[in-house]
């Protein structure tokens, strides 16, 4: 577990989380989108250090689909897939025919578009959050 405020280094292979301390241990150095650095109003002390990791590549994941897919599209009807698409990953695993692997990282997709819906709504739906819990307000 964490003990304090943590920085999440976003690269193009992996999300490392550390505390007081940005590490990055890419295969690739070359980073893919700008660094998130979790406010010390959240505290993840008591997340798992595999938990922060799915949400660290869930925010990579995020921005990779904000730049290749710009709004507006069907954000919310891609929540409905990804979540089927969790939900097969999680059945297979459990019936001995996937890996845990292939869970969180339907897991991982699931959520960033979850997280794209709470802050650009989805255009095409007419589905807009609150000017001022977007990022771009």
């Amino acid at each position: 577990m964490l003990a304090g405020p943590v920085n999440v280094a976003i690269c193009s292979d992996c999300v490392i989380a550390a505390c007081d301390q940005t590490v990055d241990y890419a295969r690739r150095s070359k980073p893919v989108g700008r660094d998130v650095v979790f406010s010390e109003k959240i505290d993840v002390r008591g997340l798992p250090d595999h938990l922060l990791a799915v949400i660290g590549r869930a925010s990579i994941a995020l921005t990779l689909a904000q730049e290749r897919f710009p709004a507006p599209n069907y954000s919310l009807l891609k929540v409905a897939e990804e979540a089927g698409e969790f939900i097969k990953a999680a059945v297979h695993y459990g019936e001995n025919r996937g890996s845990w692997e292939d869970v969180e990282a339907e897991a991982v997709q699931a959520i960033a578009m979850i997280l794209r819906v709470l802050d650009e709504g989805d255009g095409v739906n007419r589905i807009a959050p609150p000017r001022d819990r977007r990022s771009d307000a």
